[in-house]
């Protein structure tokens, strides 16, 4: 076998990237870090949204099977608060949390029946730990279910109070 010309061997010394061939890569990654960013925290507020609403919805799921057993919503007077991270379970509606949970809950009820009228409601407020309206401040939510001498007037109807 004939060896290759002197001119034509290509021999590198060391075999790894240049300066300039990182510099490059390195932009690179920077720009699409840059356009990918502001859709990433667009995405998680709008999945932070989404478990929110989930949450809402399987409380005032426990509050109308504990309004049909009881006549009455939970709980019967004053507020049941479950701090920001806070393990807590509340079997009248069967809701359990988890420790680091990301936001904070009160649960309201009112009831009154008594001399020909009824007003029953509930409602659940929510200090969330996101800001999906991009305003600048974290959100505060509110889900209320309204009932007036047996007559349905909020069902569930969620308010975005901040």
């Amino acid at each position: 076998m004939k060896p290759l010309p002197k001119e034509k061997r290509v021999r590198r010394e060391n075999a790894g990237f240049t300066l300039v061939e990182l510099m490059i890569t390195i932009a690179i990654i920077g720009v699409l870090a840059a356009i990918s960013m502001p859709a990433m925290s667009a995405y998680m507020a709008r999945a932070d949204y989404a478990a929110l609403k989930l949450t809402l919805d399987c409380m005032m799921d426990g509050e109308d099977m504990y309004f049909a057993e009881n006549g009455r919503f939970y709980p019967p007077s004053g507020t049941v608060r479950v701090p920001k991270g806070v393990a807590k379970v509340i079997p009248e509606i069967a809701c359990a949390f988890s420790s680091g949970h990301k936001n904070s809950y009160q649960i309201y009820g009112y009831n009154y029946n008594a001399g020909g009228r009824s007003y029953n409601y509930c409602y659940v407020y929510v200090t969330a730990d996101f800001d999906a309206n991009n305003n600048g401040y974290n959100d505060i939510f509110m889900m209320l279910t309204y009932y007036y001498n047996d007559r349905v007037l909020y069902n569930r109807q969620l308010f975005q109070l901040r």
